[in-house]
């Protein structure tokens, strides 16, 4: 048994994939089915596009509106494994990120100072929010195999061209 935790990254919404219709965003092209796919094992998403880690404790509320129940709640004692791919919209990445995307050339955001603090300070107070979403996923579903994924991956060297333009 799979649960699948976290924000869009574990979502996955794209401008061609079917959504499951509660707000959420999920698609059938996100990673949580095709690693459920290769590894024959039964699964459930319940990530939610927006996510935080407080959302994943509590619960959160749509764009739409719509009340989402807490994440955590669908881990069991029987689940097996679970991923979580958490942090960025605590961290508000997008915001972060922003100075690096330009419609040409390269904005040198890897040597902006003003870009570097921003993300370190962002960063900062990371570590101890996801340590508390782990610690409840370890106490609901002790026997399970936790893996964290990251968001590594989404851009090649320069973006993806023409709709995220990201400097080098």
């Amino acid at each position: 048994h799979y649960i699948a935790l976290g924000d869009s990254r574990a979502a996955a919404p794209t401008w061609t994939s079917p959504l499951t219709g509660d707000g959420c965003g999920r698609t059938t092209d996100a990673y949580p089915g095709k690693a459920a796919a290769l590894l024959g094992v039964t699964f459930r998403s319940v990530a939610c596009t927006g996510a935080t880690t407080e959302d994943v404790m509590d619960g959160q509320t749509t764009g739409s509106g719509r009340k989402i129940a807490p994440q955590i709640a669908a881990l069991t004692a029987d689940t097996k494994l679970v991923t979580l791919s958490i942090g960025g919209n605590d961290i508000k990445w997008w915001s972060l990120v922003a100075p690096c995307f330009s419609p040409v050339g390269d904005a040198n955001c890897r040597t902006n100072p003003a870009v570097e603090h921003a993300i370190d300070s962002a960063l900062r107070g990371l570590p101890a929010k996801v340590d508390r979403v782990l610690a409840a996923v370890v106490r609901r579903a002790s026997h399970a195999r936790i893996v964290v994924v990251g968001h590594g991956g989404i851009f090649g060297p320069s973006g993806c061209f023409p709709e995220a333009t990201i400097s080098d």
